[in-house]
């Protein structure tokens, strides 16, 4: 088993891009594998291995030798800001899919099972605790008993709002895998010890995905790879056929998706994707958001801070900093004032500093809150620079990539 010392250790190295080089190229260091039976890596190779063959599976007929050229086509109408030639036929946006979402995938289900503010809160929220695991002695739980207590600083979570999350740009499908495989992991390996009067039974996860694009067919496909057991040989042995299951049983999953462009929704929309949640993700959507409007993304970004329930979470991934600044339109007819600093002057924000500043400073200030402790949102992570790398022991049809993004965490008070 790993010690705490050691898992620190792991951890200060896995978050700080001045300890990338006491790890190894190739693979990555979670101190959340203490989770896993005995804390064995292993396991842990096997889920991610489970996520890539479900996207193996589910576009297998799309992985052939005409994949190399969709993809560059991809690209290029990518680099040449043509979003809509990029993301108008289902051939391109499953070549995307396929590209792209697996290794992002593996990287979003490391970052839910590495911080501890996330994992902690989300499997609480994820949850239905049952009577047996309720806290009897405690005044807080008898009290209120929507709540139970965080385990580090005894803050009540809402434990009654259920398992509805909201992925803004979650078309491609890569976050709702890592849900699914967060999901498989915190139900099967985390109270896998723990005696039965004492386990938790898992709440229905409901995911909703918002996206401009028309991903309704790539999303379908990974569904049905989550819910769906994988083929198996005719032959293959009785025990071998009994353990084939799928990632995650339909009953506990359901996912449903919208095309629409998230700036400009409703006020009616916004409470309907938004007014039960109890996590929204922006997974490498944020800057892409920024870079289309500040003013527009801005004002999403208010409403969702008075749309959403108090204790909900706000995750957001996307590229580095030091790779996606915003560089302010200068061809605007409409100046928009960010701290005295006007949009036509041709300014770059870096995209950590534009939701900072949304969050923790407008949306407080707008509502009479101005300082850290009373404000609107608590910023619970702040890495502005995490690498995720790939194990070589992991198999993929194409060549995958190892991912570095920033990631912060916010909670809504």
């Amino acid at each position: 088993m790993t010690s705490r010392k050691q898992q620190e250790r792991e951890k200060i190295g896995n978050l700080n891009p001045n300890l990338e080089r006491s790890f190894s190229p190739v693979e990555t260091t979670n101190p959340r594998l203490s989770n896993f039976p005995q804390g064995s890596s292993q396991n842990y190779r096997e889920l991610q291995q489970s996520i890539l063959n479900i996207f193996t599976n589910a576009f297998a007929g799309k992985i052939n030798q005409e994949l190399p050229e969709v993809v560059q086509a991809v690209k290029r109408s990518l680099y040449n800001h043509n979003f809509s030639e990029a993301f108008g036929s289902d051939r391109f946006l499953e070549a995307y899919a396929i590209r792209w979402s697996p290794s992002r995938a593996l990287a979003y289900l490391d970052v839910l099972l590495d911080l501890d503010d996330l994992y902690d809160r989300l499997l609480r929220i994820l949850i239905k605790t049952t009577k047996a695991n309720k806290f009897p002695e405690s005044s807080t739980e008898e009290s209120h008993p929507e709540c139970t207590k965080h385990p580090k600083e005894n803050l009540p979570l809402r434990t009654d709002l259920g398992g509805k999350i909201t992925c803004v740009g979650g078309g491609a499908g890569a976050e709702i895998i890592a849900l699914a495989g967060f999901l498989h992991h915190a139900f099967t390996h985390k109270h896998a010890a723990e005696p039965v009067s004492h386990q938790l039974a898992p709440a229905k996860l409901e995911i909703h995905a918002i996206d401009v694009a028309d991903w309704s067919v790539v999303l379908q496909k990974l569904q049905s790879g989550i819910t769906t057991p994988p083929e198996i040989s005719q032959y293959a042995s009785a025990s071998a056929k009994a353990a084939n299951r799928s990632l995650v049983d339909h009953d506990y999953l359901s996912l449903s998706f919208t095309r629409q462009d998230v700036l400009q929704l409703t006020k009616e929309q916004l409470l309907d994707l938004f007014g039960d949640v109890t996590l929204v993700t922006f997974m490498f959507t944020l800057n892409e958001l920024y870079s289309t409007s500040i003013s527009s993304t801005t004002t999403l970004l208010l409403s969702l801070t008075s749309t959403i329930p108090a204790g909900s979470l706000l995750l957001v991934i996307d590229s580095p900093s030091s790779y996606a600044s915003v560089k302010i339109n200068s061809s605007r007819a409409q100046a928009h004032e960010i701290d005295g600093v006007c949009e036509r002057e041709q300014k770059k924000y870096p995209m950590q500093w534009l939701l900072d500043h949304t969050l923790l400073q407008s949306a407080s200030e707008a509502n009479g809150k101005r300082d850290d402790q009373t404000g609107l949102w608590e910023k619970l992570v702040d890495n502005e620079s995490r690498w995720f790398r790939l194990s070589e022991r992991l198999t993929f049809p194409i060549k995958l990539e190892d991912t570095r993004m920033q990631v912060h965490l916010y909670r809504r008070r």
